[in-house]
């Protein structure tokens, strides 16, 4: 009789070759790494419930500082460089924005208009009825249980030629997960590489952009 591990799924494009492996490493946990979009994911039954995951939240420091602004800026100039000026963004949604958003606020100074999304601090429904020319989600993806629910969400709020831009840390394989401090935070859950934002491409139709060491920007083609 096959266990939960045995009949686990890709997350992400439903695969059923996975790696299972352990990493005996504190906090030693199980994983997944999918054989075909080699995302890595955690065993789902070592998730932390909705609960728990919202009071690690609020441990979190938002606070405006320097280093919080250079932490940003790389990913402030690849949004600037596609769209040649901030000014020319048009309205943008920070999907998964937390309780304050550095971000959204330094695109609001560049006069972007922002809407701000979040499912714990900022639960707007109707924010996801409405359409964007930019999505912009910064170290999100790795909290996601599910991402081909969260990508085909995404998909449905572009304006035709949309974009979306993700900052997230980009895993190197299984030996250099086993020490990598990225998956400690026990609300990450969910590792991409470029190969895994290739398949998002090819899936949901986005022209990619960029996709290398943590960013990723792909425009949708339709």
């Amino acid at each position: 009789m096959k266990n939960n591990r045995d009949s686990q799924k890709c997350i992400l494009c439903k695969n059923e070759e996975l790696v299972a492996f352990d990493v005996p490493i504190p906090p030693n946990f199980f994983y997944f790494q999918c054989s075909l979009c080699e995302i890595i994911f955690l065993d789902p039954q070592r998730r932390l419930s909705l609960e728990e995951e919202k009071i690690r939240y609020g441990f979190h420091e938002y606070h405006d500082t320097e280093s919080y602004r250079d932490f940003y800026a790389p990913f402030l100039f690849q949004i600037e460089s596609h769209f040649v000026n901030l000014k020319r963004v048009g309205r943008v949604l920070d999907y998964g924005s937390g309780p304050q958003s550095l971000l959204a606020k330094i695109l609001r100074e560049n006069r972007v208009e922002v809407a701000c999304y979040d499912p714990f601090f900022a639960n707007e429904p109707e924010l996801l009825q409405q359409k964007y020319d930019l999505i912009v989600s910064t170290e999100v993806f790795e909290h996601f249980f599910n991402p081909l629910q969260e990508m085909n969400r995404l998909t449905n709020l572009f304006e035709s030629g949309g974009t979306l831009a993700v900052l997230t840390s980009f895993h190197q394989g299984r030996t250099h997960f086993q020490n990598w401090h990225y998956r400690r935070d026990p609300t990450h859950v969910t590792f991409y590489n470029e190969k895994t934002f290739q398949w998002i491409c090819e899936q949901f139709q986005l022209n990619c952009i960029v996709n290398e060491k943590s960013i990723f920007m792909g425009q949708w083609k339709m």
